[in-house]
């Protein structure tokens, strides 16, 4: 039964998400091709456009939260420990945000080290939910900072996102990466609370420990330290 609910989750991956994808594609191709021709002066023009891209990759991004919780929860990694390139990671991290919030977030990589040992989707997963879940709850035009460095707790890398939002409540930090918490500002912000829960599984299959500290002078990090040179 487990093989066959897997073979279930494959097809529809396959056969929902590349048509979204390929959806998505179209009205932004749209939207530049209305652009390039003059009509960026009107905004009734490509804000239906815009409003339709961001929509079905909300949808992608929850699909793809509810593929991996499903996938992880029956069968366990999905695959193996490879070495990745980090900045190749990072650009696809990046490019999985909305076009208009890609110019918020700021990399920086703080390591000599140019791969990193991880189950590359996973992680790049757990890195999209975690950089969106910093923009979404952090001030419009703010910047979203995502660090790359040594762990002090050698051998591992460490990944941080760092936002200047308002922080998070107290009483949800025990609670944070669990299935539906979200954030006191939730009522205003599409999802259904995975992200960060699919963040801690990704996280509990590398071996590693995610937390969430205070930035200074205000602000959330989410600091991701992933073991490296071990078997999951």
């Amino acid at each position: 039964m487990l093989a066959e609910r897997e073979d279930m989750l494959q097809l529809l991956a396959h056969e929902v998400r590349q048509p979204l994808n390929n959806a998505s594609a179209a009205l932004q191709s749209a939207s530049s091709a209305i652009a390039a021709s003059g009509g960026d002066g009107s905004p009734d023009i490509r804000k239906p456009l815009v409003r339709a891209v961001n929509v079905l990759d909300h949808v992608i991004g929850t699909l793809n939260n509810a593929l991996a919780a499903a996938t992880m929860l029956t069968s366990g990694a999905t695959e193996t420990i490879a070495d990745t390139d980090l900045d190749a990671l990072v650009g696809l991290v990046v490019h999985d945000m909305a076009v208009e919030e890609r110019g918020r977030i700021m990399t920086e990589s703080l390591t000599a080290m140019r791969t990193v040992q991880v189950q590359p989707v996973l992680m790049r997963l757990a890195l999209s939910n975690l950089l969106a879940n910093a923009l979404a709850y952090s001030p419009p035009n703010s910047v979203v900072r995502l660090s790359i460095k040594d762990s002090d707790e050698l051998p591992a890398m460490a990944f941080e996102i760092s936002d200047n939002g308002n922080g998070i409540a107290p009483e949800l930090l025990p609670k944070v990466f669990d299935k539906g918490t979200r954030g006191r500002d939730a009522h205003s912000k599409a999802g259904a609370g995975l992200g960060l829960y699919i963040v801690r599984k990704v996280v509990e299959l590398h071996k590693g420990t995610i937390e969430i500290i205070p930035n200074s002078p205000r602000g959330s990090i989410a600091r991701m330290t992933i073991p490296q040179g071990v078997e999951v």
